[in-house]
């Protein structure tokens, strides 16, 4: 299906890590792209990478910006390049002075992964028409989760104070706990948030104190739910399945071995879904479960109907629990770490239950529980089903709501130039370096 252009926009210049399917950041970018295009709008990506399997649609121009990522044996250059990429900074500078117009709007996904801070220097000159999507928090936490990965706790602390510097939150070790303090303040002195013109987009009402203990002013937020699309379009009758699935990394944040202890004390079997540096830790010491690897969309789709119940264990406050969402809107019931922002949502719409994932006890005899009580599970399943239109936006209505953000962008920023007589400069009165020509 295709509509034409509805806007006053010329081009969204998609810039990212990657984009490509499955899920996180990478798989909004690229729904953005296939769902602007139907719209009639155009579409550059500037990419440190296309993730693996990802077919760029015809008359998207791709730009690769040829970043790195950052590996436990990164060398000195590519920890350099990875606090500031000088070379990113001037192709995407380059294609701006090449490319840009007053309608053309920048959507910043992610950017620490491959890019580096230097992509916010690049966009500066942009910042009236810039939208930065904040799927986690590295926009303001320099670990990105506001999570202590060391005590397994939520962190309290304001993102780089004395604390933050002094907290041993890192996964890895205190070494890269620095290097990220160093990255996060070149960001900041690049591209002061208080300061700046820039929108910050958030897929969760939850993350709004989050962002602010950061330094992001409210009035600059806007507050748009990811797209989510449902496993079946037919409900799951989960009440006659019996399968209990893990879907996601299996890193300790998401809380995967503690659920997988939790179900073998109380002899539950559980199905993994999913990779990660636990997984092969996790399939030596747990024979019960199974242990079943990453999956394509379209093999989740298909092993979806087999689902008796998902279950979110998540430690941090995660942004947007895109399983629970697509299990709950397929009719497939949910147990959900209270700690996930989109929780007491579920949970109040009576699609999901809640649950503490740290009580192992108390979450063993809830997954046997649940495992047992099919009438229950078939109360969950059919009322997470039924709101399915509520509890989440379609990709459809997900791109007109991000189109109407767009177009406030566009106004402000053509208001700003008026003000200025039409005469923009790079530094000071708005509008970029188009506005100048």
């Amino acid at each position: 299906m295709s509509f034409a252009n509805p806007s006053g926009i010329d081009r969204v210049v998609v810039i990212s890590d990657e984009i490509g399917a499955g899920g996180g950041a990478a798989a909004v970018a690229a729904q953005s792209i296939e769902q602007l295009l139907a719209r009639g709008v155009r579409v550059a990506a500037l990419l440190g990478r296309e993730a693996a399997g990802f077919a760029a649609p015809a008359g998207v121009e791709i730009l690769s910006l040829g970043g790195s990522k950052i590996s436990e044996t990164a060398g000195m250059g590519e920890a350099l390049a990875g606090l500031y990429d000088a070379r990113v900074h001037r192709r995407i500078g380059r294609w701006i002075a090449q490319n840009d117009t007053p309608a053309t709007v920048y959507h910043l996904h992610n950017w620490h992964k491959l890019l580096s801070p230097s992509v916010f220097q690049a966009l500066r000159p942009v910042a009236s028409r810039l939208v930065i999507n904040a799927h986690d928090y590295f926009l303001v936490c320099p670990n990105g989760a506001y999570f202590n990965f060391r005590s397994g706790e939520i962190c309290a602390l304001r993102p780089m104070s004395a604390q933050c510097a002094k907290s041993n939150c890192d996964k890895r070790r205190y070494a890269h706990k620095a290097w990220r303090l160093a990255r996060q303040g070149v960001r900041s002195v690049l591209f002061p948030l208080p300061a700046s013109e820039a929108l910050v987009l958030a897929p969760h009402e939850g993350m709004l104190e989050f962002l602010e203990r950061g330094g992001v002013r409210r009035s600059s937020v806007r507050i748009l739910r990811n797209p989510v699309t449902p496993w079946r379009a037919r409900r799951v009758e989960a009440e006659i399945q019996n399968r209990i699935f893990f879907v996601g990394r299996l890193e300790r944040d998401k809380g995967v071995d503690l659920l997988a202890e939790a179900a073998d004390r109380h002899a539950v079997s559980l199905s993994i879904i999913g990779d990660g540096p636990l997984l092969d830790p996790l399939r030596r010491r747990f024979q019960r479960h199974d242990f079943l690897g990453w999956k394509s969309r379209a093999e989740l789709s298909e092993i979806a109907g087999s689902a008796r119940l998902v279950v979110a264990p998540t430690l941090w406050p995660e942004t947007f629990c895109l399983t629970a969402f697509e299990a709950a809107t397929s009719g497939i019931p949910v147990l959900i770490s209270q700690t996930a922002l989109a929780a007491s949502e579920l949970t109040e719409r009576e699609a999901a239950e809640g649950f503490d994932p740290r009580d192992l006890d108390a979450v063993g005899a809830k997954l046997r529980r649940l495992r047992d009580d099919s009438g229950r599970i078939e109360y969950l399943s059919r009322r997470g089903f039924a709101q399915r239109h509520d509890l989440a936006l379609s990709a459809e209505l997900w791109c007109e709501g991000l189109i109407s953000i767009y177009d406030e962008l566009l106004a402000r920023a053509a208001r700003d130039l008026s003000s200025c007589g039409g005469k923009a400069r790079l530094a000071g009165c708005p509008g970029g370096i188009a506005a100048s020509r």
